[in-house]
């Protein structure tokens, strides 16, 4: 009873017709682009969605794709933002060679540039074709989303008293609804595959973790003696959030990797903890330790041999990017402390990002302080395969965050927006890069249109 009614009171679901969504006419050529969300599916074809911004106060939601050669199939307008802004919060495969996405609507409190506060969530399941198969509106702040691995998707946020989860099929039934009673912050959710997943949230008081896996069916799966809520994962206090990321490990456990900036002579680390399927927390220890700082920021990427890829910021010799594999199957591995991906990036906050190649390796993208965008891959032993420098993709970059996507047999591809100034961008391009480091849809790229 309890469910039903927090999931009756919470979601209302509404069906449209393919009707209700816009083609290329129904576009402002003069609006700005931002890349939010690029995906590849199995097929080599590449969903693009993005925000054209046609006022500081209009904004409209897209999705675009674009075929394995190169050529647009077609761009969809699936929300038209009149006096409202919008943000992409999401994007996940289907199941059916279409994609789930899902965006953030503010109204204006005081007309268009004036604040805004949250309106609403907005989820739909598109098809191959671009056409919404359903919609569904859902009013909680801080939404998050992943793939269920059949065809659904699962779907999380937090109140003030503790975390909601459910599960939902692919024409928006709901296979379970589930309450976590704890509080905290910093809300991870993770796809475990098989209908499982994984959330991970700072505890609100002390330092440490809670990690928590849920079923297919929706069941609570892991606990432990006086913390029911979850498994706990201790970490130091320090004065900046250490920003913990979570992923499956492939085979029912996951792994959890964080950044603790300790200041002042104390070592800065990176850590990588792996929990077992049954909740069991099986090895902890610092991917990185040197008296020199990192920063927050770490992307993880699983080597799908049961081991982890982690990229961070770091300071040993001016700002870099490192990467650092830990596998407790292999003996093969780069070395402690791990290896550079770049160096002369930006101070504070490079923009960066990196995925898996699916065979051991990573593939990392970044803006350097000249706002040009750079893409290495690095081999299961940490060796580069792009270049000493990598592949330089692109110049004149805005100062916002690198979209990344693929596998070594259909392509990686990487979106950005350029602009004439750094914090405000006026067109965005979508590239594709082959494991050979070959760029396939010319030099330039592909540039969003219409």
């Amino acid at each position: 009873m309890i469910r039903r009614l927090f999931l009756a009171t919470l979601i209302c679901a509404v069906l449209f017709s393919i009707n209700c969504v816009g083609d290329d006419s129904n576009t402002d050529n003069s609006a700005n682009k931002v890349i939010s969300s690029v995906l590849s599916d199995k097929a080599g074809n590449t969903f693009v969605a993005y925000r054209a911004e046609r006022s500081i106060g209009d904004h409209d939601i897209h999705l675009q794709k674009i075929d394995p050669e190169g050529v647009v199939l077609w761009d969809k307008t699936l929300f038209t933002g009149d006096d409202r802004r919008a943000n992409v919060i999401g994007m996940v495969n289907n199941g059916n060679n279409g994609v789930f996405i899902a965006w953030e609507v503010l109204a204006p409190e005081d007309g268009k540039e004036g604040p805004h506060h949250f309106d609403r969530n907005v989820i739909m399941n598109i098809d191959e074709q671009g056409q919404i198969q359903r919609r569904q509106d859902l009013f909680e702040k801080g939404m998050q989303m992943v793939h269920d691995g059949m065809g659904g998707v699962i779907i999380a946020w937090a109140t003030e008293e503790d975390f909601r989860v459910l599960r939902e099929d692919g024409p928006g039934s709901t296979l379970w609804a589930q309450t976590i009673i704890s509080s905290g912050s910093g809300l991870k959710l993770a796809a475990g595959g098989n209908g499982e997943s994984f959330i991970l949230w700072n505890n609100r008081d002390n330092p440490y973790f809670v990690a928590q896996k849920l079923g297919a069916d929706g069941q609570i799966l892991w606990g432990q003696e006086g913390m029911p809520e979850g498994v706990r994962i201790k970490h130091l206090d320090t004065a900046l959030p250490p920003e913990p990321q979570i992923i499956s490990d492939g085979s029912g456990g996951a792994i959890v990797s964080w950044a603790e900036v300790t200041g002042g002579e104390m070592p800065s680390y990176v850590w990588v903890c792996w929990v077992g399927d049954e909740g069991q927390v099986l090895n902890a220890e610092p991917v990185r330790e040197l008296t020199s700082t990192v920063n927050t920021q770490i992307r993880v990427a699983a080597d799908r041999q049961l081991g982890v890829i982690v990229v961070w910021e770091d300071h040993r010799n001016g700002m870099a990017l490192y990467a650092k594999r830990n596998n407790p199957l292999s003996s093969f591995l780069p070395p402690e402390n791990g290896v550079p991906v770049c160096s002369g990036l930006p101070e504070v906050s490079p923009r960066f990002e990196a995925i898996g190649d699916g065979k051991g390796g990573v593939v990392v993208a970044w803006i350097d302080s000249d706002h040009k965008l750079y893409a290495q891959l690095l081999d299961p032993f940490g060796e580069k395969q792009w270049g000493d420098n990598g592949l330089l993709i692109a110049d004149s970059l805005c100062d916002l965050p690198v979209k990344l996507s693929g596998d070594p047999e259909n392509g990686f591809v990487l979106g950005w927006c350029e602009g004439t100034e750094i914090h405000h961008p006026g067109k965005s391009y979508v590239q594709k890069i082959d494991a050979e480091g070959n760029v396939l849809w010319g030099d330039d790229g592909i540039k969003l249109k219409p």
